[in-house]
């Protein structure tokens, strides 16, 4: 089950039903996750050991309550842990998993989890969050599921409706929704779950506080003017209230971007062209190979001797790869091929501007301003400068999805960042590339003139 949910609405006390119920007639254990460690005490105390000293049911079912981590209940054991502890998750068998603000956990953690359902005969799983971007985090894993809403039938002209927002709001009748059809004032609890996906693989639903019995139209009115030309309440409305998903325009890169982009034909085994690389390193060297003038030539994956062949191979001028994790294989590469690879690091400060040059150990280093950089290199796919193969993987697409150039706070300032939902090697890969990738005319480039 994938529930996609606005604040406060009730989600978090129907897991916690589900997870006694499962130990109870299921007699397995079940891990309780939340994003940190640090959330697990107070929601112990406030939720859990609560639920269980008011049910006269429950108290007499659970014998060890003690233990922040662990409880014991109908002989059988309830981890709560954050997704942050990946070493925690290790050795705990259950039957079901309960993954609460599923959006903002750790994804490495978060799919580790999965692997305690493997001696199971039911191998439950509940995810539940706020949204954030589109096409990301819960969002996408609503979109793969049956994706059902409450819909509402108007006694005035007899359609059946999901309230939304502002159709179902009428500032002449602030303490009730409306049908979005006619405009009729319509009762919230009267409705019913309709899917809108009915085969998909499991049950997905999505909430907001339009159908919440504790939140009235005029609060969500208020809320709204107050959002208002500003791009960060706006997100929080959408997250938090509407339980929907939100990206100001122009600050994602999505599938129809990409699709908008000139083709080049297939990916190439080799180039005579000069061209220059983008290397993200991570478990595998994301790779992006691009003409000095633009458009793409080879994307994917390799490892460090196979990088070397493509260096060869594709004619590579310059290559950009990135400083971290692995410095030390990254600098024993650029000596090999000396004056050919530099090493790139992000600023640490989110509003630094401009970007310097260093030498470590005999390697250029070069340091960019992070929002600066990705800014530059997704322009030109935005702007549809650059072209990309016909067979261009699907990975990568995704990898330029989960990223959403948002206005955030930190030490007390505002700066625009690139916040990622998951997995973005490729888009920093290209980035890299973008970086090394040099504007100037080829007559200026091989010197012709001074």
């Amino acid at each position: 089950i994938v529930v996609m949910k606005c604040a406060q609405s009730g989600w978090t006390e129907a897991a916690l039903n589900f997870t006694f119920w499962f130990m109870d007639r299921r007699q397995e254990g079940v891990l309780y996750m939340l994003p940190t460690d640090r959330q697990l005490s107070d929601f112990a105390q406030a939720r859990v050991n609560k639920a269980i000293k008011l049910s006269p049911y429950l108290k007499h079912a659970f014998t060890d309550t003690d233990n922040v981590g662990l409880k014991i209940g109908f002989g059988q054991s309830l981890y709560l842990r954050g997704a942050n502890s990946k070493q925690k998750l290790l050795e705990i068998p259950v039957g079901a998993l309960v993954r609460d603000e599923f959006g903002a956990m750790d994804p490495e953690g978060r799919e580790q989890a999965e692997s305690r359902l493997g001696a199971s005969r039911y191998k439950y799983k509940v995810d539940l969050s706020n949204p954030q971007f589109p096409e990301s985090g819960i969002h996408l894993a609503y979109l793969e599921g049956t994706q059902e809403v409450w819909e509402i039938e108007c006694p005035e002209c007899g359609a059946r409706a999901e309230p939304r927002w502002p159709d179902s709001i009428d500032p002449g009748k602030p303490e009730s929704i409306v049908c979005p059809e006619c405009g009729c004032p319509i009762d919230k609890y009267s409705g019913k779950w309709r899917a809108l996906n009915p085969d998909a693989p499991y049950r997905s639903f999505r909430m907001s506080q339009l159908i919440s019995p504790t939140v009235r139209p005029w609060e969500l009115m208020e809320l709204w003017k107050e959002a208002k030309g500003d791009a960060t309440k706006m997100q929080v409305f959408y997250n938090f209230h509407l339980g929907l998903p939100y990206a100001q325009e122009g600050a994602r890169i999505d599938e129809q971007a990409f699709r908008a982009l000139p083709r080049g034909g297939q990916m190439a085994l080799s180039s005579d062209r000069p061209t220059v690389m983008g290397v993200d390193v991570g478990a595998v060297l994301q790779v992006w190979i691009r003409r000095i003038e633009g458009g793409t030539v080879w994307t994917g994956t390799c490892d460090w001797h196979e990088l070397e062949r493509k260096m060869q191979a594709y004619n590579v001028q310059m290559c950009g790869i990135d400083a971290m994790p692995e410095t030390t294989k990254a600098k024993e590469f650029a000596r090999r091929f000396p004056g050919r690879v530099v090493l790139i690091r992000y600023h640490t400060s989110p509003t630094a501007i401009g970007g310097k040059q260093t030498q470590e150990d005999g390697v250029t280093i070069i340091t960019v301003p992070r929002t600066e950089a990705m800014d530059r290199a997704f322009a030109r796919i935005l702007n549809k400068e650059e072209s990309v193969p016909e067979d261009l993987p699907e990975e990568v697409i995704k990898h330029f999805r989960v990223l959403t150039r948002q206005i955030v706070r930190g030490g007390g300032k505002e700066y625009a960042s690139w916040v990622e939902s998951g997995p973005d090697h490729y888009a920093h890969a290209f980035t890299y590339s973008e970086v090394v990738r040099d504007e100037r005319p080829i007559w200026q480039r091989v010197q012709l003139f001074v």
